[in-house]
């Protein structure tokens, strides 16, 4: 991870380990720079599936991650591993959302996915997002809403007809960004539901995001 300073670092560290408790130690014990290579380049954490080592490991998964970021794009913490920003669980490469929609295509399958977001409450977001890569293959890429709802309206039929109308706008490489007019390298539709968390709240909303996470990869492996 470049461009991660010595307290951001100290910070991160501290994250990753509290998480881990609150997630009941799912993680093996991990070294600083282990824990730094789960910080992207935009300052966000990811917390993969377990057999994931790294964070360019984790962009080709196919399956979702639990993630926290940050108001300011700066790796901070109040000094005991809780932060002030977003926390979140993420299908978000072509993998995963391959998954997804395969998911959302079993009845029995999208039932329990649906019954599983609806458990959360309505300040939670689930959105559906365009993540862009434009310029160059190194540079952070970009993210736009394309729509959101809250839990306790989300269908698996929404979700279905959403995503599909998703990927009927998206850019295609050569096309270039309305924003700046950069070149298009590529362009997906991913899936989130997250919450903005403040140091009061986080224990309790990353023990809830865990919650799901694990009855994701549970259907993962039962699909």
């Amino acid at each position: 991870m470049k461009n991660i300073n010595p307290d951001e670092s100290d910070a991160a560290c501290r994250i990753f380990r509290h998480v881990n408790q609150l997630a009941g130690q799912y993680y093996p014990r991990k070294t600083v720079g282990q824990i730094v290579g789960y910080v992207s380049a935009n300052k966000w954490i990811m917390f993969p599936d377990v057999a994931v080592k790294s964070i360019e490991e984790g962009k080709e998964i196919p399956y979702p991650n639990v993630y926290n970021s940050f108001l300011d794009q700066e790796v901070v913490d109040n000094g005991k591993g809780q932060i002030d920003g977003y926390v979140g669980l993420t299908y978000h490469n072509v993998p995963a959302m391959i998954w997804l929609k395969q998911i959302l295509r079993s009845p029995s399958k999208s039932a329990e996915f649906i019954n599983i977001l609806k458990s959360f409450g309505d300040e939670w977001e689930v959105s559906i997002i365009h993540k862009t890569k434009v310029g160059q293959q190194d540079t952070i890429p970009r993210y736009k809403e394309f729509e959101k709802a809250v839990p306790s309206t989300v269908t698996a039929k929404y979700l279905q007809d959403t995503i599909k109308e998703s990927d009927n706008f998206l850019l295609h490489r050569g096309d270039s960004y309305p924003d700046d007019g950069s070149p298009v390298i590529w362009s997906v539709t991913v899936f989130t539901i997250g919450k903005e968390t403040e140091v009061n709240t986080f224990d309790d909303d990353v023990r809830k995001v865990f919650e799901l996470f694990m009855k994701a990869l549970n259907l993962k492996t039962t699909i």
